[in-house]
């Protein structure tokens, strides 16, 4: 992989030695927000010879298995084989790194986005201009490299789009929260962006809801999202209808419900998002 900002002179950015797990969809996944427990992610992965393995629940919340869906990044938990290069995906975790949660027909485009797709670093100075990148073949020993005139070049304006996420903010509160209780205000010293879905964000409790429990998310002083536990859940799930940035200054605030559960109490949590 070659890059340039020119168009015109090119540095190696990179080397793939492995070919890439890739198919199409064999069924339509409807929109859902993440975590999706209830779609499946059908794959047809003949086309590469792919293979996907399950992984634990912990790493598909990180992300570990990242996939291209269409336009939409995916990260499942289990994988069931059923047929040749073919699997059902599920424990879906949506609209990751603040892509769109979408419909996504039969036929749309899917790739593992392991260490067999290409990737290489840039400076934030980059954002908003274009870059043009160029891809020479070799032969399977690796030698025979195509020259750099023989292929052509693909412009692609930088977005920022996709940058990794870490942990933002994060608190916890000791007991069972009283009516309306603000549990954390947390104000932003930089730029930050939490991805729709919340996807990766975090949230446990050490004595369990006895009805489900809905914690409110605000930014400066307006609901973005829920922290809900279900009846009887210590782990919480995290739900944002759009992505929302922060700004250095903005606040954030986790505000416990009107009506206090019974036992719910003991709470920890840790928001994910990216730098803006």
């Amino acid at each position: 992989m070659w890059i340039s900002s020119d168009g015109n002179s090119y540095a190696l950015a990179g080397t793939v030695n492995a070919a890439a797990m890739q198919g199409i969809l064999t069924a339509d996944l409807p929109s859902h927000p993440s975590p999706d427990a209830s779609g499946t992610l059908s794959v047809d992965l003949t086309e590469s010879r792919g293979q996907l393995v399950s992984v634990s629940a912990t790493d598909a919340a990180n992300l570990v298995t990242l996939c291209y869906v269409g336009g939409e990044l995916v990260a499942y938990q289990t994988t069931t084989l059923t047929g040749p290069y073919k699997y059902a995906l599920t424990t879906l975790y949506r609209g990751a790194y603040g892509s769109t949660i979408a419909d996504h027909p039969s036929g749309a485009q899917f790739a593992l986005l392991d260490r067999s797709v290409g990737r290489f670093p840039y400076p934030n100075t980059l954002i908003g201009q274009s870059i043009y990148l160029k891809f020479t073949s070799m032969n399977i020993v690796g030698g025979g490299l195509q020259s750099l005139s023989d292929v052509p070049a693909y412009a692609y304006v930088l977005t920022g789009a996709g940058q990794a996420a870490t942990a933002i903010v994060s608190g916890s509160y000791n007991g069972r929260p009283s009516a309306n209780l603000i549990l954390q205000n947390y104000v932003f010293a930089a730029p930050a962006t939490v991805p729709a879905g919340m996807s990766g964000s975090q949230g446990t409790a050490v004595t369990a809801a006895t009805a489900a429990t809905v914690f409110r998310i605000q930014k400066n002083g307006a609901d973005v999202g829920t922290m809900v536990f279900a009846a009887s859940a210590t782990v919480a799930t995290f739900s944002m209808s759009s992505a929302a940035v922060f700004n250095a200054g903005d606040l954030l605030t986790i505000v416990a419900p009107a009506t206090p559960d019974a036992t719910l109490g003991s709470l920890a949590w840790t928001i994910i998002g990216a730098p803006s």
